[in-house]
């Protein structure tokens, strides 16, 4: 069996949260939309030759900001830094999504992710 490539997984998730959106699950659409975000920067650094970690095949969550800021958009700061202040803020989200029932997540933290997630997509 053939394992999916990370840009294959990005558009998975990109489109799994489009239509979660669609449907008002909110919840999952916000999850979807930071795997979306994040298997898109992890598919842009392998392909810049990086490695992630051997035992994971992945960087944990908090490294994404920093390898945004030193491996992508090298022509921009000011885009690498905002790129990773919105995967922190998507990761966030996702956080609350997934862990935290008695927090209320809602159209506005969909249509949030949505955007951020979409600003990822954006800066290729």
């Amino acid at each position: 069996m053939r394992g999916v490539s990370w840009n294959d997984l990005a558009q998975e998730n990109f489109e799994a949260a489009s239509l979660l959106r669609e449907r008002k699950l909110w919840r999952p659409c916000v999850s979807r939309a930071y795997y979306a975000a994040y298997a898109e920067v992890t598919g842009r650094l392998v392909e810049l030759g990086l490695t992630p970690r051997e035992h994971m095949g992945t960087w944990s969550h908090d490294a994404i900001p920093d390898m945004i800021r030193w491996h992508l958009m090298k022509s921009s700061r000011a885009a690498a830094e905002n790129m990773a202040i919105g995967m922190t803020r998507l990761y966030a989200l996702r956080v609350i999504a997934d862990y935290d029932p008695l927090w209320a997540v809602g159209d506005r933290e969909s249509y949030t992710a949505m955007g951020l997630m979409n600003q990822v997509f954006r800066m290729r």
